[in-house]
């Protein structure tokens, strides 16, 4: 089957995902016919097709895990988990055989092994987010989950997070770090790709198109600018006073070198 049409959108939760989605599917490509929408963490919608969305939830689910999986998690697929991801993506193939198509859900990048065995030939776009930034915004949605619940339950919810504060934000880098690393597993066997950081889209918007429309015979992109569906000043950057346990300093420091080697090559590329 036809596996050379399809753009693959990966990234850590909390990295410009959706952004990145939600811009392309303006542009033109298509990301699946139902998507996640709006809610209290993403008001502008998650941009994720619910087909790949059920189907790692599903898996995840069977090994009793959350997609809160870090680097201390073993996640060992099953035959039934493969052969899940294989009808999934079969359905998805037999469907878009004539056009250029991609998905955008987390979670892939825990399944990376196999969707490299599944479409070897996927053109993988990366978009990764300073680790504090992503760590942040993961602990500031758990207290907004709280804001809707009845006063004694808010707030006992909001005393708990920040009881646990030291341990979620170590387990949270710990997530981001898993993430990173599968990514970079996945791209160490590629030669055609882009990687960048969540800011390089506002600076390159109009390169990446017409990459995709004259490199990577993209015909349906329409070249838009990212300011047609999000503004640069809506990014907030904030100080951060995180005391990570130290074990991570070394992993956190290989992904920073080891993507942003990627990023110059993607950046070079555009320029191109």
């Amino acid at each position: 089957m036809k596996t050379n049409n399809i753009i693959l959108l990966l990234g850590m939760h909390r990295s410009g995902t959706s952004l990145l989605a939600k811009w392309l599917h303006h542009c033109g490509l298509n990301i699946g016919e139902n998507l996640l929408g709006a809610d209290m963490s993403n008001s502008t919608g998650h941009y994720e097709d619910m087909d790949f969305l059920n189907t790692h939830i599903n898996i995840l689910e069977s090994h009793n895990l959350p997609y809160k999986v870090g680097t201390e998690t073993k996640l060992k697929l099953t035959k039934n988990d493969i052969s899940q991801l294989k009808q999934n993506i079969d359905s998805k193939i037999k469907k878009n055989k004539d056009t250029y198509w991609g998905w955008k859900e987390p979670r892939t990048c825990l399944f990376l092994n196999e969707y490299n065995r599944l479409v070897p030939k996927a053109f993988p776009i990366v978009i990764y987010r300073n680790h504090k930034e992503v760590v942040d915004s993961l602990y500031r949605r758990d207290f907004r989950w709280w804001n809707n619940k009845p006063l004694t339950q808010r707030i006992r919810g909001k005393l708990a997070l920040l009881y646990r504060r030291k341990r979620l934000l170590n387990l949270y880098l710990s997530i981001w770090i898993r993430h990173n690393e599968e990514i970079i597993k996945y791209l160490d066997n590629k030669s055609n790709y882009l990687v960048l950081d969540n800011y390089d889209l506002f600076d390159n918007d109009m390169k990446i198109t017409s990459f995709l429309k004259k490199k990577i015979n993209v015909n349906s992109i329409v070249e838009n600018p990212i300011s047609s569906v999000y503004k640069k000043g809506n990014l907030q950057q904030r100080k951060y006073h995180f005391n990570f346990s130290k074990k991570y300093k070394k992993q956190v420091l290989n992904i920073y070198e080891k993507l942003g080697k990627y990023r110059e090559i993607t950046l070079t590329n555009l320029s191109e």
